[in-house]
């Protein structure tokens, strides 16, 4: 078996049939409580699911995208608690930003917004994708047949997506890491400073971001994606497939050993890695604050894999990212001129599919 980002190698590796269908692998049993049953549902094609997320593995709960905030400016400020707002289902993307823009200010007075100013959001143009996935949608979603069906049309997309890109262009009140990383050597671990020091009131970026925090003398605490609006019925977080992994096996291996093996692997990591990882580490020695647990199970239990992510068909996802860099505000107007490279790559991945039969 092997792990590797779920965008790339394993997305290729799937539709050209080289990896087994973990439906038919003696003695897996996709249906134990260390399988992701989200997963298994979302990463199947064709009723085949050729790789999976288990309790074996801890880069899927890294790589979710979230928020981060400082507890000690939504106090200075006399800001709503943004737990109770997720409880009460009004933790929304307008709500997020009229915080952000109440905080924003201009430290040094010379004028003009730096990186040396206070900003109510940080984050990076290429997480837009996991803005997105906050309002229930995905790029790539499935049929009746359990086969990929193109979603970039969808309406909510449309609305997120200009919703979205208007909070990124706004740079006067948001904080965009691309904008100055020529100033740092490294501008991940400069943005979390910002948010260290107060100057940066929310931040959405990866949950491995808890871990590096430990170090620091912080006031945080974590939130899950925002909601397009109060209508929407649940959270939803996005797994980012640039760094999850996930459990495949090569057609090459020895099924009924590897199946043995990788089960009693599996389910043994649901009573101990789960538990150091989940409980002890994020839990116990991380997150600050008893809410933030409770935001964490909320996290955990909404995770999204999008196949628009992990197999980029015609650059599905890569022109998501290409649109939000160049501030584009056309949505439509950006993926018409890739939609039939899109649908031709993705028919193709359904041909190979069910070819492999």
């Amino acid at each position: 078996m092997f792990t590797v980002p779920l965008q790339g190698a394993t997305a290729q590796l799937a539709q050209d049939g080289l990896l087994m269908d973990l439906k038919q692998v003696p003695y897996i049993d996709l249906e134990k409580p260390w399988w992701d049953q989200r997963a298994n549902t979302q990463l199947s094609i064709g009723h085949k699911l050729m790789f999976t997320i288990s309790d074996l593995l801890i880069m899927d709960k890294d790589s979710i995208l979230m928020f981060y905030f400082n507890k000690d400016m939504i106090n200075d400020y006399g800001l709503e608690d943004p737990y109770q707002l997720v409880r009460d289902g009004k933790w929304t993307i307008d709500k997020m930003w009229s915080m952000a823009k109440s905080v924003t200010k201009d430290l040094d007075g010379d004028g003009k917004m730096t990186d040396q100013d206070q900003y109510g959001f940080i984050s990076q143009t290429h997480t837009i994708h996991g803005n997105i996935v906050g309002a229930g949608q995905l790029l790539i979603t499935k049929d009746e047949n359990d086969l990929p069906a193109i979603n970039i049309q969808n309406p909510m997309i449309v609305a997120s997506y200009e919703k979205w890109i208007d909070i990124f262009n706004d740079r006067n009140n948001t904080f965009i890491a691309s904008d100055w990383e020529r100033n740092h050597s490294d501008i991940w671990e400069y943005m979390l400073h910002m948010s260290v020091e107060g100057r940066a009131l929310f931040q959405f970026t990866h949950m491995d971001r808890v871990t590096t925090l430990r170090s620091y003398d912080c006031n945080f605490g974590i939130l899950p994606n925002t909601k397009y609006d109060e209508s929407q019925a649940e959270y939803y977080n996005a797994v980012n497939g640039w760094c999850s992994t996930s459990i495949s096996i090569p057609m090459t291996s020895d099924a009924e050993r590897t199946g043995i093996i990788l089960e009693a692997l599996t389910g043994e990591s649901y009573y101990t890695l789960r538990s150091a990882y989940y409980e002890t580490s994020l839990k116990t020695k991380f997150l600050r604050d008893d809410e933030s647990e409770e935001m964490l199970d909320l996290i955990l239990k909404s995770r999204c894999y999008d196949l628009g992510n992990f197999y980029n068909w015609g650059e599905i996802f890569g022109t998501l990212n290409s649109l939000a860099a160049a501030k584009k505000t056309d949505f439509v107007s950006g993926y018409e001129r890739v939609l039939p490279r899109i649908e031709r790559d993705m028919q193709k991945a359904i041909d190979n599919f069910l070819e492999n039969e």
